[in-house]
């Protein structure tokens, strides 16, 4: 998002606070801060030099625009920023004749995870979802995390 070197910092701080962790994946100067500062931090191949130093992680853009496929290819629906009325009507019956809970989205990108195909496969990851629910007393939560140890 376009905030300052600063925001980014102090918005992973504040994530921090109420998660179990939190990936920041960058690729400029003024994202390096928040990279180092996350549990897990991810530079794209093309970062500087100083966001790629801060990185666990360092994706090749391909990579991570697979990552985004496999996690939106595991939910009922993909991810929107706007919809028009028409469009909301094509997402609302998309997502009922693919039905995913929580449960499945995890399980679904914690195997595709497992599995990706890049030369230095994952040591480590967790995946969380959760469903802030509208018709129940409580949100449906689900986590799960790998380690090759």
């Amino acid at each position: 998002f376009n905030a300052s070197k600063d925001e980014k910092e102090k918005y992973i701080t504040n994530l921090l606070k109420d998660s179990k962790g939190v990936m920041m994946i960058g690729d400029g100067d003024n994202d390096a801060s928040a990279i180092k500062k996350s549990t897990i931090g991810v530079a794209t191949r093309s970062a500087t030099n100083n966001a790629i130093s801060s990185a666990d992680i360092i994706l090749e853009r391909e990579n991570l625009n697979k990552i985004i496929d496999i996690i939106e290819k595991s939910a009922s629906s993909g991810l929107y920023s706007v919809l028009k009325r028409k469009d909301e009507k094509y997402v609302t019956e998309y997502a009922y004749d693919n039905p995913r809970f929580v449960e499945d989205v995890v399980r679904e990108v914690y195997l595709a995870l497992k599995n990706f195909p890049m030369e230095n496969s994952f040591k480590w990851f967790s995946v969380e979802a959760e469903n802030f629910e509208s018709i129940h007393n409580h949100n449906a939560y689900a986590y799960t995390e790998f380690s090759e140890e």
